[in-house]
């Protein structure tokens, strides 16, 4: 059965993340798409890969303060300073590219070229309230909402050569790389 559940969307952002809305349980979604070959006399080597994932979660759940143990009804009666009464919603978004080039000069020479790039975009909108007020002994609905956008990206470049020198006798490996990977959190309400 669906349920209604408060959706953290990608168009969220700005003052639109503050605008809480129900919706729907969303579908979620992956997609995955790879191709590879060899040409040139089976000398070049190529391989392409690329997957699109759409993830979409929601949590509901109470967490209980305990505050000081009090003298009245009963000497150290326990005592709740708050009660939260949670809601949890996420939407995760993660992109993956991949493409690998290899060629063979000889069965002594070889080098090879990856690159890698993924990305996680996490929307989340975070809702609690205390049903038990501030602690005034006023009837009030304690409530704190938190929307926020994640982005991170890593990005990989490698070449790589392997060489049989002297008669087969010596082999010589090499790689070059060159790796980035950067979090920012560009909108938290």
């Amino acid at each position: 059965s669906q349920s209604e559940v408060d959706c953290a969307k990608s168009g969220r952002l700005g003052w639109n993340q503050l605008q809480d809305n129900n919706s729907t349980t969303p579908v979620s979604s992956l997609m995955c798409l790879s191709s590879c070959g060899r040409t040139l006399n089976d000398k070049l080597g190529i391989i392409l890969a690329g997957s699109f994932q759409n993830i979409f979660r929601g949590s509901d759940g109470v967490f209980y303060v305990p505050g000081e143990p009090a003298a009245l009804p009963y000497p150290n009666t326990y005592q709740l300073q708050e009660v939260q009464i949670r809601k949890f919603s996420n939407q995760q978004q993660r992109l993956g590219l991949m493409g690998k080039l290899d060629y063979v000069f000889n069965k002594r020479n070889k080098i090879s070229l990856m690159n890698l790039f993924a990305q996680l975009d996490e929307y989340q909108h975070r809702n609690y309230y205390n049903p038990l007020g501030t602690g005034s002994g006023l009837a009030t609905n304690d409530g704190h909402d938190r929307s926020r956008f994640t982005n991170q990206k890593i990005y990989n470049s490698t070449l790589k050569g392997e060489h049989f020198l002297f008669n087969d006798k010596w082999k010589f490996d090499w790689t070059v790389a060159y790796s980035k990977a950067t979090s920012s959190t560009p909108a938290w309400s």
